[in-house]
């Protein structure tokens, strides 16, 4: 199975590269900290993080918005 090319493209990127960049995707939020996609994606749609959607797809999530959430209870991350 090949990988998409936006994994691969995440996965070239170094921690120090990705946590400098002023909006993150999904996959670029679980390569750097210990959640999976299902996590984010359900707080993003349940309105618990904010984030660039459309219809239901993200498309992003500004870095200042992910550090908003990650100092929430984290209870409520996996509620």
């Amino acid at each position: 199975m090949a990988i998409p090319y936006y994994l691969q493209q995440a996965r070239e990127e170094s921690v120090e590269q990705i946590i400098h960049k002023p909006t993150l995707t999904v996959e670029e939020i679980c390569e750097i900290l210990p959640f999976s996609p299902y996590v984010i994606r359900q707080a993003a749609r349940r309105g618990e993080l904010r984030a660039i959607m459309f219809d239901h797809h993200i498309y992003g999530i500004r870095r200042q918005d992910l550090i908003d959430w990650l100092r929430t209870d984290p209870a409520e991350k996996y509620a």
